[in-house]
């Protein structure tokens, strides 16, 4: 049995309202996303010559970070585009004409936008180990740091730039890393020695680090010749 009943005047035009309402808002956040990319396609091309090359003219890098801030008005709570522009941050600091106030500034600037995208996304891995870098870069050596290491290693076990750089970090900082953080990053080691066995030997011997890796991981096929050599 269906029951039939007329919409009053008002409850029309309050259901009326209300998709018009909602067609709006969907209507805006789909051109948002599409001006943003507009935006952001431009950059990509910039951010892989980046990563590439690793070098890039300063007039590109300040090109991608005048597209990418346009990207962000448009779209403020996509964690990749402030990733991106915190990218382009990091990036700018290593250009070597920067008197060291100014690079630390820079630095900070790219650390509050991995922290928000961080808080954005708190799964992904590599936003934890960008913090961290950013820390040891700025010389932060506190909880933060701390933390970020350690929600790297958990969220990003077998991803291969987390190895790397968790790797990196831990090596070069190693005297003030606490007990259990120096065996998360030894276990670190041990998974990234599985794949990545030249970048992990390369970080040790760059820090002088090889007598401690043989001494915590002597055993292991990658360190065999390096240790008993």
């Amino acid at each position: 049995m269906q029951f039939n009943y007329p919409l009053e005047s008002w409850q029309r035009w309050l259901l009326t309202g209300l998709i018009l309402s909602v067609s709006i808002w969907v209507i805006h956040g789909a051109l948002s996303k599409g001006i943003a990319d507009f935006y952001r396609f431009p950059v990509d091309k910039i951010t892989r010559q980046l990563e590439k090359q690793g070098h890039a003219s300063l007039k590109s890098i300040e090109r991608g970070q005048r597209l990418i801030a346009e990207a962000v008005k448009w779209d403020k709570k996509n964690p990749y585009l402030l990733i991106q522009q915190a990218n382009l941050f990091d990036w700018r600091a290593g250009q070597t004409y920067f008197w060291e106030y100014s690079r630390d500034l820079i630095f900070r600037r790219a650390l509050e936008l991995y922290q928000t995208a961080a808080s954005l996304r708190p799964v992904s891995a590599m936003y934890w180990i960008k913090i961290a870098l950013m820390k040891v870069r700025l010389g932060e050596f506190d909880l933060q740091l701390e933390q970020s290491m350690h929600k790297a290693a958990r969220l990003g076990p077998w991803e291969p730039l987390v190895q790397i750089q968790l790797s990196e970090i831990g090596l070069s900082i190693w005297p003030t890393l606490p007990p259990k953080l120096q065996a998360v990053v030894i276990e670190n080691i041990r998974r990234g020695l599985l794949r990545k066995s030249r970048f992990i030997v390369a970080s040790a011997e760059r820090h002088n680090k090889i007598p401690l890796l043989c001494q915590k991981l002597g055993d292991e096929p990658q360190l065999r010749k390096k240790c008993r050599g």
